[in-house]
């Protein structure tokens, strides 16, 4: 009977360790599907973490060159030979001391090159009521090169003309600037 008792024990303590064992295993088990499913997960993350990277420096490599197409393309526009004689006249309206004045107070472009007196000039028929500086002005070389560089830039508009034209003939008054740019605005109509 001891034996069997003895058995019984030896039975029961035999079931309750392969119990434990089978726990641990499946505990163990579970810890491991856990681990390598964390694993798993984690380089999931990584892979998309580096497809955004990978996404974010494409579009910046895009943006790069579109800002540099677009500024090649405005450098191309900015180099026609119209826009440098807009801005060769732009920078001639604004350096308007060394262009359109002296230190005397007389304009140097109004001065007669053709040898008459300004008297002759202002009764000549032809010339109608303009007065004289602004007789002696149509009649330069001055203004005959920029009225051919204003029907070239005719298509600029002609409010950027008459803006150019006013300021080059402001320093001779208000009333030969303001006939210069009726007689200016006959050669734009045309």
């Amino acid at each position: 009977m001891l034996v069997i008792i003895g058995l019984s024990y030896y039975s029961i303590f035999t079931a309750t360790l392969s119990k434990e064992a089978e726990k641990a295993a499946e505990v163990a088990e579970i810890e491991y599907t856990m681990r390598l499913s964390a694993k798993e997960n984690e380089k999931a993350i990584a892979e998309i973490e580096e497809s955004i990277r990978a996404a974010r420096a494409r579009a910046e490599a895009d943006a790069e060159f579109y800002r540099a197409s677009r500024l090649a393309e405005a450098d191309s526009l900015r180099l026609t030979p119209q826009f440098l004689e807009l801005e060769r006249y732009r920078a001639m309206a604004s350096n308007s001391k060394v262009y359109f004045a002296s230190l005397s107070g007389e304009n140097p472009f109004l001065t007669s090159s053709s040898g008459h007196s300004k008297n002759e000039k202002a009764s000549d028929p032809s010339q109608g009521d303009i007065p004289a500086s602004l007789a002696d002005l149509v009649g330069s070389e001055f203004f005959t090169s920029v009225l051919e560089n204003v029907s070239s830039l005719k298509q600029l508009g002609s409010g950027v003309l008459e803006g150019l034209i006013k300021s080059a003939l402001s320093s001779e008054g208000d009333e030969i600037a303001e006939s210069s740019v009726k007689i200016n605005s006959n050669p734009l109509d045309e």
